[in-house]
């Protein structure tokens, strides 16, 4: 416990966790689970009730990531344009509470689309956190809580009835992540910085084997791609659901005809 608040050069590399070794597939697990304990509670509660305890876990996503600002800040690190939230996951802070407050179809649309996936990749494959520092640390456990919240937050508005995601909003949304990624780019280029991973790729080995052997313009191509398609792949088990609820509500229509049929022919 004496390396909890240490930066990542000051810690023994000998203690840190790797991806899906046993201490990160434990607490991957324990997140899952605390996960769908939280979707039956979100499905139990009135609606009203449910809204506002998302509104909450909204105002909560700011306040964990801003826990990490200052710890780093703690840690030395002063510059404000190494502090700022430009990260895809960071953004959440901003666009999660912006989704809950105002309601705003397009804003959830965002968060559904790339804080689910955005946050299953950070969580799962925590570059900058893994090969770092160990699995009891506060940076481990903020990336997990964090990251765990923009996926359960987005997804309990689906159970608690108060957002259903709509695949046409899809192309407003790419337009407003492609708007976003220019702006941050540009700040990345002028400052040196890699927000959004856009100069160089994050510590995961197929991102870095296109970006060593194919460059940054073909690894940039790849990295819109991958967005784009992860936003789609995020859909799929909604369409499928709702695929197999409209033909069995068509069989249980034609079973019906069919009854009141023999019925009047009886």
């Amino acid at each position: 416990m004496t390396d909890f608040f240490k930066y990542y050069t000051e810690i023994n590399k000998e203690v840190v966790f790797q991806n899906f070794d046993r201490g990160h597939s434990i607490a991957l697990i324990i997140l899952l689970v605390c996960m769908l304990i939280g979707f039956k509670i979100i499905k139990s509660l009135k609606k009203e009730t449910a809204n506002k305890v998302l509104k909450v876990l909204a105002v909560l996503v700011p306040i964990v990531e801003l826990t990490h600002t200052y710890w780093l800040y703690t840690c030395g690190e002063t510059s404000i344009v190494k502090l700022l939230p430009f990260h895809i996951c960071s953004i959440s802070m901003i666009t999660i509470p912006l989704a809950m407050f105002t309601n705003n179809v397009y804003i959830k649309e965002y968060v559904f689309a790339y804080s689910v996936i955005g946050g299953i990749f950070g969580v799962s494959l925590p570059s900058g956190v893994s090969g770092s520092y160990p699995i009891i640390h506060f940076q481990t456990i903020q990336t997990i809580i964090f990251h765990g919240l923009i996926v359960f937050v987005p997804l309990a508005t689906i159970v608690a009835g108060e957002f259903k995601p709509n695949i046409k909003n899809l192309r407003v949304v790419h337009i407003a992540y492609f708007i976003v990624a220019v702006c941050v780019g540009l700040f990345d280029y002028v400052f040196g910085e890699n927000y959004m991973f856009l100069m160089y790729p994050p510590e995961v080995g197929i991102a870095e084997w296109v970006y060593s052997n194919f460059g940054l313009g073909i690894y940039i191509v790849i990295h819109f791609i991958t967005c784009f398609v992860g936003s789609y792949i995020a859909y799929i088990p909604g369409l499928i659901i709702e695929k197999v609820n409209t033909r069995k509500n068509e069989k249980k229509i034609e079973n019906n005809i069919d009854n009141e049929n023999e019925r009047i022919e009886g």
